[in-house]
């Protein structure tokens, strides 16, 4: 939670009340009625962010100012993408807080009008005809008819879910892809027909069959963070499910992630056996900290003189600048192979850009031919962070270069310090002077 307290403290600032408030609701935590009490310490980290965002942005010196219009304001910025760093599915919880923060007043005999009315958004209902087409359309996109009937109430329920996520928080086609195939592999495997009868014993079960066929504890606990936010979801919209208690849904043990990247000694020694075509994918990941399907979508329409622009993961808008180097080779290969639209464009199919696979064979064949035969495409995306960490750049300035979130995400790509003696550090500490006593 230190990382929790340590946000709050840089969101509240001078605002001791507002501190005080939230840092007694996350203490209590665990306390009868207090809506993180199903979070686990490993999500709260996501969950407050949500909540000192909504404080950050409407300047909040105290939890009791809160009005509903603050929480229109908010909820817009948020599903416009203005505040792109915020997850719309967890925009409830800031209402709950609220709803908590009002029955302590009340026990306190403060009577708060202002925010008494707040209550959870309603679904939206069929209302015409064109309504009822896009709930159609949406039937076949989200695969739920292949395995529950439309007519069962964990249909109408998961539906309901999903048409949120999709058309009142824009979330993005691969995101809902992702969330549809955890959530419906879970439906499937535990044959429920409504959520009041979910348990945690099939939500273990089906732990146990991701384990035994062999997936690893990033991807298990990547599906079970989906099905929780959903299950949260449902429960504040009202849906009962007493036999289920979230909090005590472990995350899976996982792997340590990759360690691997390169340095610019390394990166050039790749460049020279590389062709144009696998030049530019690699120099311009290590360049710019492009992910893997940002740079094999690139368009002609993203390149703005020696500028891209593009909208990267999270519906995030990110500008990179290319390099002399890079535009030079750029524009003679956009010539040369009479690009018009995809830089990278499907051999098959060249109204489409070219496949993760295949941009990671291209990739991959330098770095082998060069020794290094250990290479995925995110290593280069370790690689910016770190040389540029390396050149002196601040943390929090590569954090705006990456796109992230948050800092401590940032911290998670940076290697500078893997192997590092920490003698130094202690020869630093003890050769300072002594401070002169008066």
């Amino acid at each position: 939670m230190d990382e929790v307290y340590d946000d709050l403290s840089k969101t509240c600032g001078d605002s001791r009340l507002v501190y005080i408030q939230l840092g007694a609701i996350y203490c209590w935590r665990e306390r009868n009625g207090n809506p993180l009490n199903s979070f686990s310490e490993e999500d709260m980290p996501v969950v407050a962010h949500t909540i000192h965002s909504f404080v950050k942005f409407i300047g909040l010196k105290n939890l009791n100012d809160a009005t509903e219009d603050d929480l229109a304001k908010f909820r817009e910025q948020v599903l416009s993408g203005a505040i792109s760093d915020v997850e719309a599915s967890l925009l409830y919880v800031i209402r709950s807080i609220l709803r908590f923060q009002l029955e302590i007043n009340r026990k306190d005999g403060i009577e708060l009008p202002r925010i008494a009315a707040i209550e959870p958004l309603p679904h939206r209902e069929v209302s015409d005809d064109k309504d009822a087409m896009e709930i159609a359309s949406n039937d076949k996109k989200y695969g739920l008819e292949k395995i529950v009937p439309k007519d069962s109430p964990v249909y109408k329920q998961i539906f309901s879910y999903y048409h949120y996520c999709d058309c009142v928080c824009r979330m993005s086609p691969k995101t809902m892809s992702v969330k549809t195939e955890a959530i419906n592999g879970f439906i499937k495997f535990s044959g429920i027909s409504r959520l009041e009868d979910i348990d945690n014993q099939q939500i273990y079960d089906w732990i146990s069959s991701q384990t035994d066929r062999g997936n690893s504890g990033r991807s298990i606990n990547n599906r079970l963070s989906q099905l929780k936010v959903m299950l949260r979801w449902q429960r504040d919209d009202n849906v009962v499910m007493p036999k289920l208690k979230i909090s005590r849904i472990a995350k899976q043990k996982e792997v340590p992630p990759r360690q691997v990247y390169f340095t610019r000694e390394q990166i050039y020694k790749v460049l020279a056996l590389a062709d144009r075509r696998e030049w530019l994918m690699i120099k311009m990941a290590f360049d710019c900290g492009f992910r893997i399907t940002e740079l094999r979508t690139l368009r002609m329409t993203n390149i703005h003189g020696d500028h891209i622009t593009y909208v990267g993961k999270g519906q995030k808008k990110r500008h990179v600048k290319l390099d002399e180097e890079v535009m030079t080779r750029l524009n003679d290969y956009i010539e040369r192979e009479h690009i018009t639209d995809y830089l990278w464009a499907s051999v098959l199919s060249p109204n489409k850009p070219i496949c993760d696979e295949d941009m990671r064979k291209a990739m991959r064949k330098p770095f082998k031919d060069a020794g290094f035969d250990d290479f995925c495409p995110h290593d280069l995306r370790r690689s910016f962070a770190t040389d540029l960490k390396i050149l002196g750049v601040s943390t929090r300035e590569i954090q705006v270069g990456m796109g992230h979130s948050t800092e401590a995400t940032t911290e998670r790509y940076l290697k500078d310090l893997i192997g590092y003696n920490t003698d130094s550090l202690y020869d630093m500490k003890y050769s300072a002077a002594a401070p002169a006593l008066r």
